[in-house]
């Protein structure tokens, strides 16, 4: 799903992870950061916790909004023969108000990217490991 990226002793950044087909990926910053303790690895989100109460549902909203948007985009994609890193990249550009919605996108087809996984989240400090 997500995985963090370590900043400080503190706090890690977590970032989104998406896997596409021929063995490309595509490594995104969600803008987010927490502490490692408060972290849940198993369940890919913000513990329960005292010391985060304040802001715990807050980032597990918007990391439950960012999963269902790259969700939805990515089968958009895949159904209009334009799925790519690059295109893939642009959405969530768009998404985290990076860009101007204008650019284009490249064209592929859904032959180039046949049996091949939907994509996958992962998040941990050494998030390599968990790699299927």
């Amino acid at each position: 799903m997500f995985f963090k990226k370590q900043v400080s002793s503190k706090d890690v950044s977590i970032s989104l992870r998406i896997l596409l087909p021929e063995k490309n990926e595509l490594v995104y910053s969600t803008g987010l950061k927490i502490s490692v303790k408060n972290w849940d690895v198993k369940n890919q989100q913000v513990r329960n916790r005292v010391e985060v109460s304040n802001v715990k549902d807050v980032i597990n909203n918007k990391l439950t909004k960012i999963k269902s948007f790259v969700e939805e985009k990515f089968i958009a994609l895949l159904t209009a023969d334009k799925l790519s890193k690059e295109n893939l990249k642009y959405e969530l550009d768009v998404y985290f108000n990076k860009v101007n919605v204008e650019k284009k996108m490249k064209n592929f087809t859904n032959d180039e990217f046949k049996n091949n996984k939907l994509f996958l989240f992962i998040l941990d400090t050494s998030y390599k490991k968990f790699i299927r």
